[in-house]
């Protein structure tokens, strides 16, 4: 055997151990990720059961915020959610003209366009809220944004209006009965300046 080959050899040990260091670290890696990530799930969803949980929350709270993860129990029972809501804006052009846009409603779209837009839903959901206010310039500014289409025409104001109801209770509804009708309130107004169209 000559040195050459045996140094050979050793390289190819020493790429070995390298990769083998490298896939025990990723295992590890990998493992207190599943575990963290586990623990997060179940404090994020016993929140409200118990003192411990409810001081996990601090903790998983970025985590969960960051990643999108911080799903509500609000549509379950006892309680579901009982607020139908969306939001409507009327954006208005510098010739006078105005336009009604809608952000996605669910019931008007397709399946396939109902997955890509659901995150508009639960935007709504919360955003429309007083405790949510300081989102409601960038919602308008959005909505002038999408509609900034007509040539030598920008938008200069958008008005954020709410639709909302409150569902009745099911068990005290007679079958087939109506849906109370929804109520209006225009929330928000503002001006659109040119560099808010970027």
């Amino acid at each position: 055997m000559n040195t050459k080959d045996l140094s050979e050899r050793d390289k190819v040990r020493l790429r070995r151990q390298e990769r083998a260091q490298w896939a025990a670290f990723g295992r590890v890696a990998i493992t207190v990720f599943v575990v963290w990530h586990l623990f997060a799930l179940v404090v994020w969803a016993l929140a409200g059961t118990s003192e411990v949980a409810r001081q996990g929350m601090s903790i998983v709270r970025p985590y969960m915020t960051l990643t999108g993860l911080n799903q509500g129990w609000l549509m379950f029972a006892p309680e579901p959610y009982k607020l139908d809501v969306y939001v409507e804006t009327v954006v208005h052009y510098a010739d006078g003209s105005q336009r009604v846009w809608d952000y996605p409603r669910m019931d008007q779209l397709r399946y396939d366009d109902r997955y890509r837009s659901e995150r508009y839903r639960k935007y709504i959901e919360v955003a429309h809220q007083e405790g949510f206010s300081y989102l409601w310039h960038s919602m308008a500014t959005y909505a002038a944004r999408i509609n900034n289409d007509r040539p030598g025409s920008r938008p200069v104001s958008v008005d954020l209006i709410r639709h909302f109801r409150v569902l009745p209770d099911i068990q005290t509804t007679a079958p087939g009965a109506p849906p109370p009708p929804m109520g209006v309130y225009k929330f928000y107004s503002t001006d659109i300046q040119p560099e808010d169209l970027r």
